[in-house]
């Protein structure tokens, strides 16, 4: 999928290019807007914009500062082959941004076919035991030993598939199954409510922080596992993930977080003249000072 502001008219007029564009364009194509139909032809891109029936006043993605030439430049494309996955793209108009451009505004529902080859759990051994010579050479004395008869079976496929399984049993058996740590998503553990009330003390306009608020308003998530789902349920927590607007949140957030717990604190190293206490990348976060002492004082800050 392809999202922008391409800054080309392709017009009403679909002849030759009835693969890539629909019956409900807007104007006369420019040469720009030639350039894209041929864009999408060469990617297997279709322009949603044009399949759907709206009003002339609604087709418009842009209004020029003398507030009466107005143009469709604005397109949201997508693959031919998810192209009876949109059910509907419309402009919507209203939102205050001071911008020139209205919101173009796309429903997809897209049903993925479940790989059930790949619901298989990944096996992890504990490998590290391989570097204790006492462990690696019974393992090797224990796989070797039951290779001893696979050269009586006739095919190569039979040789791999029982050899294999010994591999994985001797492991299971030696070296044990390696622990999945428990990673705590940093996206997920926003409080949402103290979000907003940060962003409110960041100075967002109204308006902004409304759509923001309602944006988050009764998220609910549905967890799946192979064919078996449970209910949706309310979330209070985190940002939406793949949301181009969380990584906004939540540096916004995790800023204030810090400049809350740091208070008036100006140590830190000197560099080129400039006092760092700490380094955010991310989801990592790095605290510097240059003694242990002042090091320990910052930890406690954070924990306080």
């Amino acid at each position: 999928m392809v999202m922008s502001d391409f800054n080309s008219k392709i017009g009403n007029n679909r002849r030759v290019y009835e693969d890539v564009m629909g019956e409900f364009g807007l104007g006369v194509r420019n040469e720009r807007g030639q350039r894209m139909l041929e864009f999408c032809r060469g990617k297997q891109l279709c322009i949603t914009n044009t399949y759907f029936y709206h009003r002339e006043h609604d087709r418009y993605t842009s209004t020029h500062p003398d507030g009466i030439h107005r143009k469709c430049i604005d397109c949201i494309l997508i693959n031919k082959r998810w192209k009876t996955s949109v059910r509907g793209t419309k402009v919507m108009r209203g939102a205050d941004f001071g911008t020139s451009h209205e919101l173009l505004l796309s429903n997809i529902r897209n049903k993925l076919r479940t790989d059930r080859g790949r619901n298989q759990e990944l096996v992890r051994y504990n490998l590290e035991k391989l570097r204790n010579e006492e462990v690696e050479t019974a393992f090797k004395l224990r796989v070797g030993g039951r290779f001893e008869p696979l050269k009586g079976l006739e095919t190569t496929e039979e040789k791999w598939c029982r050899g294999r399984d010994i591999i994985k049993e001797e492991a299971d058996s030696i070296l044990g199954r390696r622990r999945r740590a428990k990673q705590q998503q940093a996206l997920n553990s926003i409080w949402r409510e103290g979000m907003i009330r940060i962003l409110k003390e960041w100075g967002l306009e109204p308006k902004i922080l409304e759509t923001i608020r309602r944006l988050y308003e009764r998220k609910s998530i549905r967890v799946r596992k192979g064919k078996c789902s449970i209910e949706e349920f309310i979330t209070t927590g985190g940002v939406i993930l793949g949301c181009p607007l969380s990584p906004h949140l939540f540096n916004l957030y995790l800023e204030w977080v810090m400049r809350m717990a740091l208070g008036d604190y100006e140590g830190g190293i000197d560099i080129g003249g400039t006092k760092i206490s700490n380094m955010r990348y991310a989801f990592d976060m790095v605290l510097l000072a240059e003694t242990k002492e002042e090091l320990q004082r910052v930890l406690r800050m954070m924990e306080e």
